[in-house]
């Protein structure tokens, strides 16, 4: 018998195999270098780092998925959208 692998909900922290949850890959901020400067040449110069990103997928089983943080944004921007339009045909 075959088994899946398993991953924890990002939301409540089940733990359940990934063929019954959902997957979203999301980029985050991990870091940062440091300013460097360079006294070299005709005129000095000034780094000042830059960001470092990471891809990173979370997993939602299938009671959380449909609360998401970017479902949940869109469904406020819908919702605003819909009070909007009923208040401008009154």
């Amino acid at each position: 018998m075959n088994t899946y692998a398993k991953a924890e909900c990002h939301s409540c922290h089940i733990r359940l195999p990934k063929n019954e949850m959902h997957s979203e890959e999301i980029t985050y901020n991990s870091g940062h270098s440091g300013i460097s400067f360079s006294f070299g040449g005709k005129c000095p110069r000034m780094n000042t780092g830059r960001q470092y990103y990471r891809n990173k997928t979370i997993w939602y089983c299938k009671d959380c998925s449909d609360n998401t943080p970017k479902k949940i944004f869109y469904l406020i921007l819908l919702d605003s959208f819909i009070k909007e339009t009923k208040n401008d045909e009154t």
